[in-house]
């Protein structure tokens, strides 16, 4: 009774306690306005929900849990966060992987359309250092560089390879192995 009682918490609080402003990236460029902060917090308040949901790793059953993380919250509100920031820093940031040691090479399905995003902000952070100076390029590299590693990390390993081979990142198998350097709380499925 307690965990069909935690269960029906959870998902009132995605129904009626979540909430994700839409708002056009101009409204969101001013970083002291109003709609800027209210949606930053409201950013902040569901990844550490989701966090807190991972918690619960073990005791409820891995398809609740995908369906209450990752298709109530991640593809539903965090995801449109993700999709109305700047790139760069604020994206990479944004972007840190909850999601760890997933078995397989490939991704699980709930998880495409982030992996989808990643790559189209990979492909949007070169687009921008086009024409810039070399300490631009070399920035806008090494957030390539974070956004393999993201997708290493979600097993999203096909995703990481094209990234890599479309942006001539060389050292794929390094950042591949090397995808601990990133904090994520462990959600094996």
């Amino acid at each position: 009774m307690l965990l069909k009682a935690l269960l029906l918490r959870m998902r009132r609080t995605l129904d009626a306690d979540v909430f994700m402003p839409l708002y056009p990236k101009n409204i969101l460029e001013n970083k002291n306005s109003g709609p800027y902060l209210f949606f930053q917090r409201q950013f902040w308040s569901s990844g550490k929900l989701l966090g807190n949901f991972l918690q619960w790793y073990g005791i409820l059953s891995n398809q609740t849990l995908q369906e209450l993380c990752i298709d109530g919250l991640l593809n539903r509100h965090i995801l449109m966060a993700f999709q109305n920031s700047e790139y760069g820093e604020d994206s990479m940031k944004k972007a840190q992987s909850w999601f760890s040691n997933l078995r397989g090479d490939k991704t699980i399905s709930q998880l495409e359309n982030s992996c989808r995003y990643l790559a189209h902000l990979a492909d949007t952070i070169y687009r921008h250092s086009i024409g810039c100076s070399d300490v631009e390029k070399r920035n806008a590299r090494e957030h390539i560089q974070q956004v393999i590693k993201l997708l290493a990390s979600t097993r999203a390993l096909d995703h990481a390879v094209t990234v890599a081979n479309d942006h001539n990142v060389k050292e794929v198998k390094i950042l591949i192995e090397g995808k601990e350097t990133f904090p994520t709380t462990h959600f094996e499925l």
